[in-house]
Parts: structure tokens; C-alpha cells; sequence
């Protein structure tokens, strides 16, 4: 009985570690890494289908996990978006035109590349800790100043429900910019 448990568990973890249910993070990372840095067209179905998905699955994690973009820091007017541009990734600022995929292959290469806890689960967790590394207190101040989630609405991410915050701050802009 102990024995084929033992097997059944063995099975499971190597079928968990060859990404037989789920693409692993350590996966994701490889297969980004060679879209981002080999010239050439994706050699299998296969990794056609995984480079499709490194911006997405990077999206999702982010977003996923409370982050939010900031604008331009220098118009930020209201303490609150102030605070954001100061915790969190500037869209302008740090955000490549590729997206977040690239940030997240370069933080990870920079760290050393997926631990081994990423060889076994999703890439979520894994983009997420490194973005934390970065922001650390961007989940954080996106709480205390009520900025609402970004969700994925049809093909598109966007808050969750309207944003005071970003509202507000409009508005201060707009007061500040009015012609006399």
C-alpha cells in the first residue's frame, strides 16, 4: 500500500514537473526567454502556442495579483495617484511597448532564473515575486487608495468599476490646465 502510494506520488510530481496539467512557470520562462532573444519563427505548433501566451499569462499574473500601472508620475496631481506613480510601474516609465512579458523575463533572469518551486507551479506566482521585488509596496498603496482591480473584460483589461482615484485626479488636472 505505502509502495504504490509512493509511486502514484512520484508519477504525479514528475507529470507536474513536465507540465503535463498546467504550463510551469520555469516553462514559461524558457519558452519567453528563446521568443524574446532568438530571431527566428517558433519551431513547432507547440512553441508557437507557448510564445502566444507569454504576454497574457504575464498580464494575468500582474493584474492578477492587485498591480496596477501608473501614468506619467510628473501628472499625477492628487496624493493618491502620487502615491501610485511612487509604488508602482510606470506604464510609460517601465513598462517596455512589448509589455509585461519583457519585464518579467528580465527580473527573472536577473534573480537568477525560476526557482524550484517554478518548475512545479504555474509562472503566476513566479512573475508576481518578481514584480513584488521591484514594487514592493505597489499592491499595498493600490489598496489604501482605492484604486479598484484590473480585470480582463472581453480581450481588454481594465478597472474593475469606475476609478475615484483616477477621476479625481482628472478632474485636479483639468483645474490646474484651464485656460484663464
Amino acid at each position: 500500500m505505502r509502495l504504490s502510494v509512493l509511486i502514484v506520488a512520484i508519477a504525479i510530481g514528475w507529470m507536474v514537473y513536465a507540465g503535463a496539467f498546467f504550463q510551469t512557470g520555469a516553462q514559461w520562462f524558457q519558452s519567453c526567454w528563446v521568443e524574446q532573444n532568438e530571431e527566428r519563427k517558433p519551431a513547432t505548433p507547440d512553441e508557437s502556442i507557448a510564445w502566444s501566451q507569454c504576454e497574457s499569462v504575464a498580464q494575468r499574473a500582474v493584474f492578477g495579483s492587485g498591480f496596477v500601472t501608473s501614468g506619467r508620475s510628473e501628472h499625477a496631481t492628487t496624493p493618491e495617484t502620487k502615491a501610485l506613480a511612487n509604488a508602482c510601474p510606470g506604464s510609460w516609465s517601465d513598462v517596455p511597448i512589448g509589455g509585461f512579458k519583457y519585464l518579467a523575463v528580465q527580473f527573472i533572469e536577473k534573480t537568477g532564473g525560476p526557482m524550484l518551486i517554478d518548475k512545479f507551479t504555474p509562472p503566476d506566482a513566479m512573475i508576481e515575486r518578481v514584480f513584488k521585488s521591484k514594487w514592493p509596496n505597489c499592491q499595498a498603496t493600490v489598496k489604501a487608495n482605492n484604486f479598484p482591480k484590473i480585470i480582463l473584460r472581453g480581450e481588454t483589461w481594465e478597472f474593475e468599476s469606475p476609478c475615484k482615484p483616477c477621476e479625481t485626479d482628472a478632474k485636479a488636472r483639468a483645474a490646474v490646465n484651464k485656460p484663464k
